[in-house]
């Protein structure tokens, strides 16, 4: 389903509320009214053991509910919907809404008003309050992680409507790792918005495709993108100094101003050396990454070939030990 496509606009809100993709949306549309809830639910999500009690039934239930309910709907053309957001940040819902249908007499709770904020909500450009975000708010819908992992990198190629199984493992994965107390601590952080987007980005980026990541390595790779961020900002103000000192030297050369000029000559000085010294952390960073990532795999790999090994052998107690051991090992490295 794309923008130009006839129910796209409600799709990506029903996605974000009710937790289904565009085809689990379809499939639920189309048997609703033919298959129990229970059975429905199952085969939406293609798992057999789901229940009642399962978290997945209440949200089945109430996008049921809303299909019986039946709603009237305002259309939203493709245009009008890329207006919406091309324009997100610089305008707000209400102001989008006028602009969008100048003919209408609308209001700031008008219904156009309320469905621009929701669809703007569902793309994680606005929180719950109909503000524009300025906290960190970590992504929990499926499609909102896909778009930041094709953002970070554009050979992913992730289709949230059409996820291989380790695709679907990879976004569980990076939605549990984004919402890790210490990346939101780091997120929180960052005063400026370009230092957020980098710090998660290049998180993503690093993460993403990695669905096993123990504890230490997600912290080293919260530490490897800060350093990133930092090194971006000793860039910066770096350039900043090297432009103080080319005005100094356009002046008169009087003894103020030569004793300005050496100040910032010291202070490009410390910053040359803090950008040396934060680039090196990196690579100190990267290379214990490789390293211990590479000892812990090869760990569960001699453990997964000890368990095949003993167990064509019969011998299944001597398998559980030595599985246990080398999972042990492997875990601890």
């Amino acid at each position: 389903m794309n923008k130009g496509d006839p129910g796209y606009f409600y799709a990506v809100i029903d996605q974000k509320q009710y937790n289904l993709t565009f085809s689990q949306q379809e499939f639920v549309q189309k048997n609703a009214d033919k298959l129990p809830l229970v059975e429905l639910m199952q085969k939406t999500f293609k798992e057999p053991t789901l229940n009642e009690k399962s978290v997945e039934y209440d949200e089945i239930r109430k996008y049921v509910a809303k299909i019986k309910r039946g709603v009237q709907k305002i259309d939203f053309t493709e245009d009008q919907i890329l207006f919406i957001e091309y324009n997100s940040s610089a305008m707000k819902p209400f102001e989008l809404a006028k602009n969008i249908f100048p003919d209408r007499d609308l209001k700031p709770l008008s219904a156009e008003t309320q469905l621009i904020s929701e669809y703007l909500k569902a793309l994680g450009l606005l929180n719950s309050d109909g503000k524009e975000n300025d906290e960190y708010k970590p992504p929990k819908a499926a499609a909102s992680i896909v778009r930041k992992i094709n953002q970070a990198d554009c050979n992913a190629n992730f289709d949230a409507n059409d996820l291989t199984p380790f695709q679907k493992k990879c976004v569980e994965s990076l939605r549990s790792y984004l919402q890790s107390i210490r990346f939101c601590g780091y997120m929180r952080i960052f005063d400026e918005a370009d230092m957020k987007e980098m710090f998660e980005e290049e998180f993503v980026k690093g993460t993403y495709d990695k669905p096993d990541l123990n504890s230490e390595e997600l912290n080293m790779y919260i530490n490897l993108c800060a350093e990133y961020v930092n090194i971006h900002v000793v860039h910066r103000n770096k350039t900043v100094i090297e432009n103080k000192i080319n005005n100094t030297l356009t002046g008169d050369g009087g003894e103020d101003e030569k004793k300005l000029y050496m100040t910032w000559v010291d202070l490009l000085q410390r910053r040359e050396d803090d950008l040396h010294k934060s680039k090196k952390r990196a690579e100190d960073l990267q290379v214990k990454l490789s390293s211990t990532r590479s000892k812990r795999l090869e760990s569960l790999t001699q453990a997964n070939e000890s368990l095949t090994k003993f167990g064509k052998n019969g011998k299944m107690k001597r398998v559980a030990k030595e599985f246990l051991k080398l999972r042990r090992l492997a875990i601890n490295l």
